[in-house]
């Protein structure tokens, strides 16, 4: 009976590759005091080697064919494809002039007295047409004919609330943005091909990499029984709905402390939530937004990450000075902790 329950509380060893990571990180930190000196395709490499030899009893081809099966499956692999389609249709928008011609549209319509504001404004529009977080260019100056540059993100923004599949909707940002960079003089077919290389390559290479990776190291530690006994943990003292969505919280929130990167954060816990979601028979919808509310909200907040380190690097200042006026994200916070212990919405909850 004992080892029966042991068996079912899985194995804490398991996670060991996951810890590896952090540690990394951990001491990168207290070194250098700069994250960006440990690359994260360069830690998962590091993990993903370690999960493979963890495998015990069992010989290296098949403990290579289990990483395998983790990193090729069809979850990974959809997210890839989006990841190609999502990096192509970014960087030719961006390079035919639509991210500059919204922002500057935004900062025109707006009062001089309203500029701070107008910069929040176009740096939130822009980040949901790209799905990214962008730097707010600094022109302001607005020619009535950049208006045309503007469709695509908003076909893209409007088909994806109507609810059409991702794929079409990146599929239809890239025809349009490739149309009408075309027609305009100063964007030519090279341009238009150098620069989805870019967005694909540069700005989306190494997510693809560590989501293939990272999917391959979750298998390993699923195996191991890590997952169980994570899954263990987590829910041995909790007995309601209320209680699930708040470890769900923790479990992403902790994930995104560590590795300073809320995408990353989502591909690991994704698996777990979804565990957990299941159990406690949580909306799947719920569950999502919750992962994807308090990811952001660490990312937000935390000194390390990319999106303070860049606006430290504009502003010329240190990020810790910049994290007590960090307004938006502690409220993202504070709203969806009021929304988990009030069980709002209801109808998903």
């Amino acid at each position: 009976m004992d080892s029966q329950t042991n068996r079912n509380r899985g194995n804490g060893w398991a996670l060991l590759p996951f810890v590896l990571f952090f540690i990394l990180y951990a001491i990168t930190y207290a070194i250098t005091r700069d994250l960006r000196n440990m690359p994260v395709s360069v830690a998962f490499t590091i993990a993903t080697a370690v999960a493979i030899l963890s495998v015990r009893q069992t010989p290296f081809p098949e403990r290579l064919r289990i990483f395998s099966k983790g990193a090729g499956n069809e979850t990974i692999m959809l997210m890839v494809v989006i990841f190609i389609l999502a990096g192509a249709f970014s960087a030719i928008a961006g390079s035919m002039g639509a991210v500059d011609a919204t922002v500057n549209l935004i900062l025109y319509t707006m009062p001089p007295q309203a500029i701070m504001a107008g910069l929040f404004v176009a740096a939130c529009v822009i980040s949901i047409f790209m799905g990214r977080d962008i730097t707010v260019t600094d022109k302001v100056a607005f020619d009535s004919a950049d208006w045309i540059k503007v469709i695509p993100y908003l076909v893209v923004l409007i088909t994806a609330l109507a609810g059409v599949d991702v794929i079409i909707v990146l599929l239809t940002g890239i025809i349009l943005s490739s149309f009408f960079g075309l027609i305009s003089p100063d964007f030519s077919i090279w341009d238009l091909t150098l620069s989805a290389r870019t967005g694909i390559v540069s700005d989306m290479g190494e997510l693809i990499i560590v989501t293939i990776m990272a999917g391959g190291v979750f298998e390993v530690i699923k195996y191991n029984k890590g997952i169980d006994w994570l899954i263990h943990i987590l829910t041995r003292k909790i007995s309601s709905k209320r209680g699930a969505e708040f470890s769900i919280a923790g479990l992403v929130m902790f994930t995104n402390f560590c590795t300073a990167n809320n995408t990353i954060a989502c591909i690991i816990t994704g698996p777990i939530a979804k565990d957990i979601s299941n159990r406690f028979e949580l909306d799947n919808r719920k569950t999502a937004s919750l992962m994807d509310t308090f990811s952001c909200f660490v990312q937000g907040m935390i000194p390390y990450g990319a999106q303070l380190l860049i606006a430290a690097g504009i502003a010329n200042i240190n990020p810790v000075e910049i994290v007590p006026r960090l307004y938006y994200p502690f409220l993202i916070g504070i709203a969806a902790t009021i929304a988990i212990a009030v069980r709002y919405p209801k109808r998903y909850s």
